[in-house]
């Protein structure tokens, strides 16, 4: 079981990985909200950012969990990554809005 609760959770933390190196790649360092990735992306790039801002500490923390055998803690921080993910799909339903959006300002200008 704790071996399924550690799979899992190292996955929501690779999508938000690959998320927030998409949108560091599209929109800069700024867009990030976190001050530690945010630094790490201006100075060595948005690969690196996301390596030691995400999958670093994520490993790590599965790691830990899956020695300590805390199936209950590791289900906790799904349930937050869990969140993470649900934030991460509104946040790209709102980018795709946003720029159909801009798509119709710059036809509607240029017509």
């Amino acid at each position: 079981m704790i071996t399924l609760l550690a799979f899992l959770y190292f996955s929501l933390c690779t999508f938000d990985s690959w998320i927030t190196r998409k949108r560091l790649i599209k929109y800069g360092p700024q867009v990030e909200g976190n001050e530690v990735i945010r630094n790490i992306a201006t100075t060595k790039g948005p690969e690196v950012a996301t390596y030691i801002g995400i999958i670093l500490p994520s490993i790590l923390i599965t790691l830990v969990l899956v020695v300590l055998d805390w199936p209950i803690v590791l289900g906790g921080l799904i349930g937050y990554r869990i969140r993470m993910f649900v934030n991460q799909l509104q946040s790209l339903q709102f980018e795709k809005e946003a720029r159909r959006i801009k798509e119709n300002i710059n036809r509607n200008s240029q017509g």
